[in-house]
């Protein structure tokens, strides 16, 4: 982790945001981060480095009171509505190869082996994480309106079925599980292929 010297109490702390001085930025971290956000006009910060280090995500998080913080901080920022529209379209080409391996691992357990079945899960949920982690970084960009479509109960549904899964495996009850996968949530996938190319498709025409 970066140890954060404290400068001399004259020196003035430089803040530029893509280049870009940033004025009244103060000199703690707290206050730089606040003209950060200010200046940035809906974008998202990619990067934070203090006199050139990364600056530690405790320190984001809960930033200390030395003044000033650093000689310099610099930020990086990109365009959060077209970030977040490319994360959504890379969540969406994972279902495809996701609903064959669904399939594939419904065969292996109805054929009797369940235990390799299992071993194998781990990519899928990941898969799914990614999916519930784009939708919340839709969420999270105030650029971004979603649709009227019910989206909480969509996510509701998968949330569900996952929980399932996991209570299948926990009482090993095969059968079920191999429905999970070669229905239930390859019914999801694509369903959830088809909602995030939607929103990908209604961010585009949005904001083009």
């Amino acid at each position: 982790m970066r140890s954060v010297r404290k400068a001399d109490d004259q020196t003035m702390m430089k803040v530029y945001l893509d280049g870009q001085p940033v004025s009244e930025a103060g000199q703690t971290l707290a206050s730089a981060l606040d003209a950060i956000r200010s200046s940035s006009r809906g974008r998202l910060v990619i990067e934070a480095q203090a006199d050139g280090a990364p600056i530690p995500d405790t320190h984001l998080s809960n930033p200390p009171e030395t003044t000033p913080y650093a000689e310099e901080l610099r930020f990086v920022s990109t365009d959060a509505v077209a970030l977040v529209r490319e994360s959504l379209l890379e969540a969406a080409d994972l279902l495809p190869p996701a609903r064959e391996q669904h399939q594939r691992l419904a065969d292996l357990i109805a054929s009797g082996e369940p235990e390799s079945a299992i071993q194998q899960l781990g990519p899928l949920l990941a898969v799914w994480q990614q999916v519930m982690d784009t939708l919340q970084a839709v969420r999270s960009c105030e650029a971004i309106t979603l649709p009227a479509q019910d989206i909480d109960a969509i996510a509701t549904g998968l949330n569900d079925r996952l929980i399932e899964l996991r209570t299948s495996i926990e009482h090993q009850d095969w059968s079920g599980l191999s429905d999970l996968l070669a229905y239930d949530l390859t019914e999801q996938a694509q369903r959830w292929e088809e909602l995030l190319t939607t929103l990908a498709r209604g961010i585009e025409h949005a904001h083009s």
